[in-house]
Parts: C-alpha cells; structure tokens; sequence
C-alpha cells in the first residue's frame, strides 16, 4: 500500500493507536476513574509539551483547534493601524482569517508574503522571501516553522534574529502544523491541524502562553 494522501487525513502511528485503545478500555470501566484522573492526565500533557518546548508547565493550555490558539494570540498582542503583519501566503487559513480580523479591526494592514520558487529564473525559499520582507513596518509576524502547503522548512531563527536584532521590533507568532522544536521558545500559539496530525485524534492542540 502507498498512501499518499495525508493532506486529507494521515495514518496514525502503532504508539497512538495504542494508547487510544487503552484510553476506550479504561473509558469503559466508569468506575475505575476518580476525580483525580479528570485533572492528572492533563496536567502530564502540559509537563511533557513544556518540556518539549523550553517553557513552563503553567504557560501551556489545551486548545480545541489551531485557531483558538491564533485567537489568544491575536488578543494578547498589541498592532495599530498603519503597521504590517506578516503572513504567507498558501497558509493555514485558521491565521490568515485571524490577522484579517485584526487588520480590519486595528487599522492594521495585512501584508501576504508570496516566494518565487514558480519562477525559471530564480529559487527562492520561504525564509529568504520573509527576510526580504521584513522592515520597520512589519508588527507582528505569523509564519510556521514547516509550510503548510509545500512542507518546506523556514528558519525561525533567522527570523527572530533578524527582527530582535533590528532597531524595530517584530512579534514572531508561530503556528506549527504538527511539529515543535526545542529552541523555538518564543511561541505564542501553538496548534495542529487534526487532518495532519499523527500523534493525537483529530481534534485539540496545544498552545505555550508564557510571558518569555
């Protein structure tokens, strides 16, 4: 079997499968759980994703969706009207509608950054083409750390550096579909979309609030 939809829906792995059938067969013993059960199984998500992304147990939430995280975002970061926010283009619809709102309700302007990789005559990557965008009007911006249509990668470090680094600065929100790295500690908001995500059901995320 060659499966090469996973766009659509992708399988799950041997592990998850596991621990989803062990998860039906304690549901099916009602009176196995206590009241505890309610809160420690949550609590152990929220320890193990911060450890995976360099944050604390207390800055991580559950979130029903990729675009619950964009909306804490979006409520928790400040854009006036004239300045820029950055996203890609071919995205995530669930950011690109959240900065819209923004944009229209702030004043701000939505600036969609678009690569050249159709063109013959040049090859140019999603990093070189937000690194090539990015100046003193730009806010905010919201780019993932793997596209979500091409699966190309993008620096974030480079990203981050160069809007830290710059005499403006720029908040970098990162939603990441399916995947989180160690040294990305300034996420703000953090999701998967279920239809590609391989270690969990097909609704939920998780998202890193921390103040740093």
């Amino acid at each position: 079997m060659a499966y090469f939809n996973t766009a659509n829906l992708n399988p799950m792995l041997h592990a998850v499968r596991g621990a989803g059938n062990e998860a039906l067969k304690r549901r099916s013993r009602p009176w196995t759980i206590t009241a505890q059960d309610w809160f420690a199984d949550v609590e152990r998500v929220r320890g193990l994703f911060a450890q995976l992304v360099g944050g604390e147990p207390d800055g991580v939430e559950l979130i029903p969706a990729t675009s619950y995280g964009f909306a804490v975002a979006a409520r928790n970061v400040e854009v006036s009207s004239g300045e820029w926010i950055l996203v890609l283009a071919e995205e995530c619809p669930s950011g690109v509608y959240t900065w819209q709102a923004v944009a229209r309700r702030t004043g701000a302007e939505l600036l969609m950054v678009h690569n050249d990789a159709g063109r013959s005559d040049t090859v140019q990557t999603w990093t070189e083409a937000i690194l090539a965008a990015l100046d003193e009007r730009v806010a905010l911006v919201s780019v993932p750390n793997v596209h979500w249509t091409d699966g190309a990668l993008i620096d974030l470090l480079a990203v981050a550096a160069l809007s830290s680094a710059s005499d403006w600065s720029s908040t970098c929100t990162k939603p990441s579909s399916g995947c989180a790295r160690r040294h990305h500690r300034d996420l703000l908001a953090w999701g998967a979309p279920g239809s590609t995500w391989a270690c969990r059901p097909c609704r939920g995320g998780v998202g890193d609030s921390s103040p740093d």
